[in-house]
C-alpha cells in the first residue's frame, strides 16, 4: 500500500527510543506484528555514525525504518521556518 503526506499506510508503526534497539524488544514487537518503527532521538546524538549504527542494526531484522526524527525539533517553529536559531 502506498503512503502519502506521512501517513504509514495502514502499517502498524511504533515509536521506539534508540536504547531500546535490542533483539529481544525487535522480537517482541515483530511478534505483536508492527511492520515499521520510527525512532525518536536528539539532535545531539544524530551523529551520521550514530544514525548509520542505527540503520544498519535494523537490517535483516523484518522491521522496516518509517523515519528517524529529531524529537527537540520536531515542533520547532524556528526550524520549520528555517528562522536563526
Amino acid at each position: 500500500m502506498e503512503s502519502f503526506d506521512g501517513s504509514t499506510g495502514g502499517r502498524i508503526l511504533v515509536n521506539i527510543g534508540p536504547q531500546e534497539l535490542n533483539q529481544e524488544r525487535l522480537d517482541f514487537l515483530m511478534s505483536l506484528g508492527v511492520e515499521a518503527i520510527e525512532i525518536r532521538l536528539s539532535s545531539n546524538e544524530a551523529s551520521r555514525e550514530y544514525l548509520e549504527k542505527i540503520i544498519d542494526g535494523l537490517k535483516g531484522t523484518g522491521l522496516e525504518l518509517h523515519e528517524i526524527m529529531l524529537e527537540n525539533v520536531y515542533n520547532s517553529t524556528s526550524a520549520a521556518l528555517d528562522l536563526p536559531q
